[in-house]
């Protein structure tokens, strides 16, 4: 018996730049790669194999008819070009009790936390439950988490609520349904809105100041480094107040359900009827009005002064300097608000129930989900995306090259049906496959890419060449 040929698949995450390599050293000319090259080889990384271990995985996914010795690069090319789409697929899912319009926070363990219609707070970690809290009211409200582990969230109860490990350390009593999302600053103080037209500062349950406003507080507020909250209510007015004083107002066209976000320069941006703007100071420093449809989503920004947001409309804008720069047609409402990651990738769901990642305008990948999604996504540090619908379910969704996919599934297969081999005077003996050496010399194929491609033509058989 000889010693069964390794043909173990190249790492998946890291296959993409080697062969990158692979193929600029077998050139004369500069290959140096497209942007979406690049792109690609961003989720795939680095690694120390050969091209010809990387070819000898790629003809295990191909009809060529070949072996890894004498196959060439634009051979390898072609394979890789039919498997380099990114495809997004459900890493699990967790069902609640009833709708999810929540958004998601995440801790540093991984663990996923968030409210739904069932009034309840759940903690999930990898799919699997770890706690619940049930308020007295549905939530709408999403929470934000503190250094020490501490939860807040809103109920239509009225109340803020401080949660940890299941159990409620305090609630606050508000007037009426508080269905904007809670932030907190440095100090531990909690910010929030309520139907009952405050925004209330809280700390270990105790009121520090409330502020009154001419309507009720949908929109969830942000804070800065000074201290300075920022929200606005449904009649259209935003404000900054610090310590329960008002610094500024500024009034919008339109009825306010959007929330704020904030630069590194003090400029506020926030959506109202159906026109985005940035405030600095309670003046306007610009205002863009992408079409007459309404905007409900909030605007996120990256590092580079773009704004991402959805509308009504079912288009995604991003925004720079008050200009559109690109637009992407989702065909259903986007009333959730986009994330954005440190590759410039924006995600954003529709009510269509359908999840997308864009990147410069172009879909990267998408995903549906059971039912409408107005939660707004998160992400952790492995790229997987979290969100909630309204089928009642919490989903985690991983992208991953097509490739990928293909050469785990080849590991799996080899791993499964790596035959024996047995080498007599005149035969090669693979699993049951008896084949003389000739013809096994003609094939020029693996031990095991015979198996697999003949196992069961020529079972029980003889074959010559």
């Amino acid at each position: 018996m000889i010693e069964v040929m390794s043909k173990n698949p190249v790492t998946t995450q890291k296959f993409g730049a080697k062969l990158d390599k692979a193929r600029k050293s077998s050139r004369s000319e500069d290959t140096s790669g497209s942007e979406n090259d690049a792109f690609i080889r961003s989720f795939t990384g680095e690694d120390n194999k050969t091209f010809k271990e990387i070819s000898s995985s790629l003809c295990n996914l191909s009809t060529i008819r070949t072996s890894p010795d004498t196959v060439n690069i634009n051979d390898a090319q072609r394979i890789l070009d039919g498997h380099n789409e990114l495809k997004a697929e459900k890493a699990w899912e967790f069902e609640t009790g009833g709708e999810v319009y929540s958004s998601p926070c995440i801790d540093s363990s991984g663990t996923l936390y968030l409210g739904s219609l069932d009034g309840k707070l759940y903690a999930v970690n990898n799919g699997n439950k770890l706690w619940e809290y049930q308020t007295e009211g549905s939530i709408l409200s999403s929470p934000c988490i503190d250094s020490s582990g501490i939860l807040y969230i809103g109920s239509q109860d009225g109340k803020l609520y401080a949660v940890k490990d299941g159990k409620k350390l305090w609630e606050f009593q508000t007037g009426d349904e508080v269905n904007s999302s809670p932030c907190i600053d440095s100090s531990g103080t909690v910010y929030v809105g309520s139907d009952d037209h405050k925004l209330y500062a809280i700390k270990n349950g105790q009121k520090l100041w409330e502020f009154e406003t001419d309507d009720i507080i949908h929109s969830s507020p942000c804070v800065d480094k000074s201290g300075t909250v920022y929200a606005g209510d449904r009649d259209g007015k935003v404000f900054a107040v610090n310590n329960g004083k008002k610094l500024w107002e500024f009034q919008t066209d339109g009825t306010l359900l959007s929330s704020p976000c904030i630069d590194s320069s003090g400029t506020v941006y926030i959506a109202s009827g159906a026109t985005i703007y940035a405030i600095k100071d309670g003046k306007e420093v610009w205002n863009c009005r992408p079409s007459s449809w309404v905007i409900v989503s909030s605007p996120r920004i990256d590092s580079s002064g773009t704004i991402y947001i959805g509308s009504n409309k079912g288009i995604i804008y991003a925004i720079k300097d008050g200009k559109p720069i690109w637009e992407y047609e989702t065909g259903d409402m986007v009333l959730s608000s986009p994330l954005v990651d440190s590759r410039g990738i924006v995600y954003v769901g529709n009510w269509g129930g359908k999840m997308y990642a864009l990147r410069n305008g172009e879909k990267i990948w998408e995903f549906e989900a059971g039912g409408r999604i107005g939660s707004s996504a998160t992400i952790d540090d492995k790229g997987t995306i979290y969100f909630g619908s309204e089928d009642s379910k919490l989903y985690a969704v991983k992208a991953k090259l097509q490739i990928q996919e293909a050469l785990e599934k080849n590991e799996t297969e080899q791993e499964r049906d790596t035959p024996s081999i047995v080498e007599e005077d005149e035969w090669i003996i693979i699993g049951d496959i008896k084949l003389d050496k000739k013809a096994y010399n003609l094939m020029n194929l693996s031990p095991s890419q015979i198996f697999r491609s003949q196992s069961g033509r020529l079972k029980d058989r003889n074959f010559k060449g």
